[in-house]
């Protein structure tokens, strides 16, 4: 009588150490996402000070009253040329104002709106509001203009795309395919859908929590960026993932 030798469970245990190696690798490449998302919660924080800011006589949480002396003014346009050659310009306007706020005091050029900018001239005595040192409020007669510092994702954008691809690593070591998915024809397309991925998790994150920032500053709707590109990129890596799967199959028949 012939026996027949169950060899399954010396498989399960020979697959068992790669299994674990590649869930500590995984778990690795979370926590480094975690961390390099510090910046990214130490930016939001800052903002929250700022929009809870009172005012006060001093403190970093205090908007400080101050007053301003304007000493020159200025306008112009300032162009830019982006990577396709195409040049675009847009109109600024400065004064030349002496802060003093208590016994401090310094000279610095303040950006403010076309109206404003009409009603101030050399000579003129302003109120103004100051927090951590900047100028945030400008008084003029009867108008109040706000100069708020620009809070967003973008200002720690090497940490933020660090955290992705360290997240998105994280998820292909788990799933045991990265040598199929990243180290072979299939990485460059994989990477292109990550990447739209996070720029509509970004976008969205970017409208929901940062008031003051690229929303704050002219694009009003920045709620169409996640739409587009999350729902481009996932449909790009659910395309990608299925073709991988079916070349697997593909490959795997006798």
């Amino acid at each position: 009588m012939d026996v027949v030798e169950d060899r399954k469970p010396a498989r399960t245990r020979a697959a068992l150490p790669g299994r674990v190696a590649r869930f500590v690798i995984a778990a690795g490449l979370l926590a480094l996402s975690w961390f390099l998302t510090g910046p990214l919660v130490d930016e939001y924080q800052l903002e929250q000070r700022y929009l809870k800011a009172v005012v006060c006589p001093s403190g970093p949480d205090c908007l400080v009253p101050g007053t301003g002396l304007v000493k020159d003014r200025r306008h112009g346009e300032s162009c830019s040329t982006d990577s396709y050659g195409a040049k675009s310009c847009a109109p600024y306007y400065q004064v030349l104002t002496e802060v003093r706020v208590r016994d401090d005091r310094r000279t610095v050029w303040l950006s403010v709106a076309a109206d404003t900018y009409r009603e101030i001239a050399v000579g003129d005595r302003l109120g103004l509001s100051v927090w951590q040192d900047r100028t945030v409020r400008i008084e003029v007669g009867d108008r109040t203009e706000r100069l708020d510092p620009f809070f967003s994702l973008f200002n720690q954008v090497w940490w933020l795309q660090g955290s992705w691809v360290a997240l998105g690593l994280a998820v292909v070591v788990a799933s045991g395919h990265f040598r199929g998915l990243v180290l072979s024809g299939t990485g460059p397309f994989l990477l292109m859908g990550h990447y739209f991925l996070g720029a509509g998790a970004a976008l969205a994150v970017e409208h929901e929590l940062f008031p003051l920032g690229v929303a704050g500053h002219g694009w009003k709707a920045l709620w169409v960026g996640p739409v587009v590109f999350g729902g481009f990129g996932v449909l790009w890596t659910a395309l990608v993932v299925v073709a991988y799967l079916e070349d697997r199959r593909e490959r795997a028949r006798p």
